[in-house]
């Protein structure tokens, strides 16, 4: 698809260390970043590939752009000629979208066993993850003058050329959670017979006061430029 590319970087961190036999901890960490690019022209190409006429051509002779005067062939009522000049490769190069995406998290377990069979656990997870979105439609371009607001205050419901100067939109937003946890732990291995009375594996698990979670989420008004006057 023109105009489309992504990147993505990962990174991982496992750690597990034994302080003695009785005390065990674990850690992970992880951490992500992401940067997508994409088309922001409102036109989808999977429907004008499907509807559009097949006769027309993205190119003229000599290379440059020949606009499609079939799929969007309303007359213009402030010029003469087509209310659009529409190319479907030109608004898909010259419309960009861009996401920037961080990620972390991070998981810590702490492990003391009392008994054998008797194990005491706390653990923790934290995670944070930010976006910010930026998407720009270029002056001039098909997608900008069809979704200007401008044309809105006109009787024509149109745009003059010279007034088609592109937009601009932008959002972040950024999430933050954590959980924390307690529980006890009791296992018992083996089966056997002693005497008349069999005895099998014996496992339960009881989760302790102290269980929490917290969300926070955060997203900021969104941006949004049009320029027109």
């Amino acid at each position: 698809m023109p105009n489309n590319e992504y990147s993505k970087f990962g990174a991982s961190l496992k750690l597990t260390h034994d302080f003695n036999k009785h005390l065990r901890i674990y850690g992970d960490i992880y951490a992500n970043i992401r940067d997508d690019r994409t088309t922001a022209s409102i036109v989808d190409p999977l429907e004008y590939a499907t509807f559009a006429n097949p006769y027309e051509r993205p190119y003229d002779e000599n290379g440059n752009y020949e606009y499609d005067r079939s799929y969007y062939a309303d007359l213009s009522k402030v010029k003469e000629g087509y209310m659009y000049d529409f190319n479907v490769l030109k608004g898909l190069n010259e419309n960009t979208s861009k996401t920037h995406y961080i990620s972390n998290q991070v998981n810590l377990k702490l492990e003391y066993r009392i008994l054998e069979e008797l194990m005491f656990s706390t653990s923790g997870t934290f995670s944070n993850t930010s976006s910010h979105s930026r998407s720009a439609l270029n002056p001039g371009s098909f997608s900008s003058k069809y979704n200007s607001w401008i044309k809105s205050i006109y009787p024509e419901r149109e745009i003059t050329d010279n007034l088609n100067n592109g937009s601009l939109d932008e959002n972040t937003s950024r999430n933050m959670s954590y959980t924390w946890r307690n529980q006890l732990e009791y296992a018992r291995n083996g089966s056997g017979r002693t005497g008349n009375v069999g005895f099998q594996e014996s496992f339960f698990r009881i989760l302790l006061p102290g269980i929490r979670s917290y969300v926070r989420i955060d997203r900021f008004p969104g941006f949004e430029w049009h320029s027109g006057f």
